[in-house]
C-alpha cells in the first residue's frame, strides 16, 4: 500500500524541475549503485517497487528535499521559460515567468507519519462504525488524536524527532 497523491505530487515536482533543466539527475554510475543497493535490500521483483511504511513517507520527504534544491537563478529561469525558437513562452501574447521553484511538493512531519502508521487501524475503526461512518468527520472522532498522543509521549520516542 502507498500514499498515491502525495507521492505522485512529489515525483512530479522532481520530474518537472529535471525537465526544465533546474534540477540535475545524479550521474549514471551513482543511479546504478542506488539501484543495485535496492535490489540487494529488497530483491528484483515487485518488492523492488514496494515502499511500505515508513519507506513511503521517507521517500516523499527525500523527493521534497531534492526538488527544493532546484536551481532558481535568473539564468536557469530564463532557460526554463524559453521555447525551441528562443522566444519567451507566452499565453495570449503575454510573457509568462513561472514561480522560481514551482509548486512546493509535500513534506511530511510527525503528524503525517503518525497518521500513516495508523492507517490500517483508522480504516478498521471507520469500517466498524457501520452506517454511522457517514457521520464521521475526523480521525479524532475515531479515537486517533495526534495532539494528545504527542503530549503523552513527549520525550519517550526518537521517532517524533526523526519524523520532522
Amino acid at each position: 500500500k502507498v500514499i498515491p497523491f502525495p507521492l505522485a505530487e512529489a515525483q512530479a515536482a522532481v520530474v518537472a524541475r529535471v525537465w526544465s533543466n533546474r534540477l540535475q539527475l545524479p550521474d549514471e554510475q551513482l543511479m546504478r549503485q542506488w539501484e543495485e543497493g535496492v535490489v540487494r535490500e529488497r530483491g528484483k521483483g515487485k518488492e523492488f517497487h514496494v515502499l511500505s511504511f515508513p519507506r513511503d513517507a521517507d521517500y516523499i520527504n527525500e523527493l521534497h528535499d531534492w526538488s527544493v534544491q532546484a536551481d532558481d537563478t535568473e539564468e536557469a529561469q530564463s532557460k526554463a521559460t524559453k521555447d525551441a525558437d528562443g522566444a519567451h513562452c507566452s499565453t495570449n501574447g503575454t510573457s509568462h515567468t513561472p514561480n522560481k521553484l514551482g509548486k512546493t511538493p509535500p513534506r511530511w512531519g510527525p503528524k503525517q507519519y503518525w497518521l500513516r502508521e495508523r492507517f490500517p487501524a483508522i480504516k478498521k475503526a471507520f469500517t466498524e462504525r457501520g452506517e454511522g461512518r457517514r457521520d464521521v468527520r475526523s480521525v479524532e472522532e475515531l479515537g486517533f488524536d495526534f495532539e494528545s498522543w504527542s503530549k503523552e509521549n513527549c520525550g519517550k520516542s526518537d521517532d517524533l524527532l526523526r519524523w520532522g
